[in-house]
């Protein structure tokens, strides 16, 4: 398993669980009405085949010592990864997602689980996919829904072939195996040491107004309390023309209008909740890396950012976001493998789950305040011989990072999945009913 796909797994706990949710809505109002039972069981049965990622098990190393293993699952149950469910009257679909994203999946198990979701329109069926993070980042996820419609997108046979999971290792070779990352950390330490103080004197040089966001500085919000289970997921959806108009009228990019965006939405409803906006509510944000032909797992570092909450004025918010922007992507692309190749050493990655948790204690701030990520997502698909109507998707929280924007762009539609604490958060539709206003002043400011 790749140190990125461990990372996931090591730092996730019961208050913490590291999966994703997919979210796909069908359109099945015409005379062919909904699939059946038997075809969603077929064609599920059929993915499984097609995708090696689904029918994958954890086999652990002892204590950390070297990363997990992927094995092999040929005797796979569908009747464990395979739900149907309808929506009681007093639920909705964001709801019942909040209560899946609380929801570890079960490791002895292959990491996933398929939720076919009715009610209460007839003329919509709703595919939930409950996919842990080890398994597909961003860009995996887009081969994975190539994958669920049978699109003729499949990652080359060497690229498969060099990912299939093994049999199940013998001790003799876990304990070679932790062994050699043991005496290789150990070796690699100076050259990798010597690799960040690169990185942060980069960091921590100012080139005009161009600095990297560093950790601890973002405000101790109601959306950075310890968490627990319970969680809260809602959607917001913006016509990807307006975010498009946004890169044009002012000069960025589409990353960074997003980015903007967010950060304009967070400081309204901090403000209605009279939550503090003098600093900045800071942000980490997957960047792909290269997949080197991988098609599964994680292939990504991490930029760290200011959404500047701290302005006030729309246009020279973008012009924060895109200062912070331009110089975390110029440190990063100095030595992009730096966070991948650390996070080859689980031990180390332990270590510093561990560190961290400790530093945001005793300094009563959250190392950063929230992930925020988007994707480009598909050309407009079926599944079952069905029209995809919407497609989303809803990411995980991390430490004390209490609230994820993960955001999908399908057909003409940019969908960002809203997910927090429901203990500390019991109104996220109200920061949903912040972007509206707020993209119509990056549209209208001067």
């Amino acid at each position: 398993m790749s140190g990125g796909d461990a990372f996931h797994l090591i730092q996730e706990t019961d208050r913490r669980p590291m999966h994703t949710l997919k979210i796909a809505v069908l359109d099945v109002g015409d005379d062919r009405g909904a699939p059946t039972t038997d075809e969603v069981r077929a064609w599920v049965a059929a993915v499984v085949e097609r995708v090696p990622a689904l029918r994958w098990r954890l086999h652990h190393a002892p204590l950390h010592l070297a990363r997990p293993y992927w094995v092999e699952t040929p005797d796979l149950d569908l009747d464990d990864h395979l739900r149907f469910r309808s929506l009681r009257d007093d639920e909705t679909l964001d709801d019942l997602l909040g209560d899946l994203a609380g929801a570890r999946l079960d490791r002895d198990l292959p990491l996933w689980i398929l939720w076919v979701v009715t009610g209460p329109d007839p003329d919509r069926l709703t595919l939930v996919l409950q996919i842990h993070h080890a398994i597909a980042d961003g860009a995996a996820s887009v081969q994975l829904w190539h994958a669920l419609a049978d699109l003729d997108t499949d990652p080359p046979e060497a690229a498969e072939a060099a990912e299939a999971p093994a049999a199940p290792p013998d001790r003799r070779t876990i304990a070679a195996d932790a062994l050699r990352a043991q005496v290789d950390q150990v070796r690699r330490i100076p050259g990798q040491w010597r690799r960040f103080r690169r990185y942060l004197a980069h960091a921590s040089a100012t080139t005009g107004d161009d600095v990297v966001t560093k950790a601890f500085l973002g405000p101790a919000t109601r959306f950075n309390r310890p968490l627990s289970a319970t969680r809260t997921c809602t959607f917001v959806t913006v016509p990807l023309t307006d975010l498009q108009r946004v890169r044009q009228v002012r000069d960025c990019t589409f990353n960074e209008a997003y980015l903007a965006l967010c950060g304009g939405a967070v400081r309204r409803y901090l403000e209605a909740h009279d939550e503090p906006t003098d600093v900045p509510f800071t942000a980490c944000t997957p960047a792909a890396v290269d997949r080197n032909g991988v098609a599964w797992g994680n292939s990504v570092t991490t930029w760290y950012l200011s959404l500047a909450t701290d302005v006030a004025e729309p246009s020279d918010r973008v012009d924060a976001v895109k200062r912070s922007a331009r110089a975390t992507r110029a440190a990063t692309e100095l030595d992009p493998e730096l966070l991948p190749d650390w996070q080859r050493y689980a031990l180390g990655n332990l270590a510093i789950v561990k560190i961290m948790g400790v530093a945001e204690r005793v300094t009563g701030r959250p190392a950063y305040n929230s992930i925020v990520s988007n994707v480009r997502g598909p050309a407009p698909f079926e599944l079952l011989g069905r029209p995809v109507v919407e497609l989303r998707s809803i990411g995980p929280l991390s430490g004390t990072m209490g609230l994820n924007m993960t955001a999908w762009s399908y057909g003409d539609d940019f969908t960002i999945g809203l997910h927090a604490c429901r203990d500390h958060v019991d109104d996220l539709t109200a920061l949903a009913e912040c972007f509206a206003p707020e993209l119509d002043a990056l549209l209208s400011a001067g």
